[in-house]
């Protein structure tokens, strides 16, 4: 759908953004510079967590939660 041919955007009232009305060329370089950080920093946190989950199983964790109950009190359940 395109928001843009039928006249409809985005505008901050209120806040540190309240400068951003994607209806006007400024507002439209704010908001696509901030969707742009925004997706930039997304990645990076998904490439800093894939880094560390395989730096994990490097020393040998296996990246689980610990378990609350050991063998013994599961036997107990089933």
């Amino acid at each position: 759908m395109d928001f843009q041919k039928k006249g409809i955007g985005i505008k901050v009232l209120a806040g540190t953004a309240a400068q951003i009305d994607t209806t006007t060329p400024n507002g439209k370089l704010c908001f696509g510079i901030f969707a742009s950080l925004a997706e930039f920093e997304r990645e990076l946190i998904a490439e800093r967590t894939k880094a560390g989950l395989e730096a994990a199983r490097a020393r040998g964790k296996m990246g689980t939660r610990p378990r609350k109950m050991d063998e013994q009190a599961l036997k107990c359940y089933v």
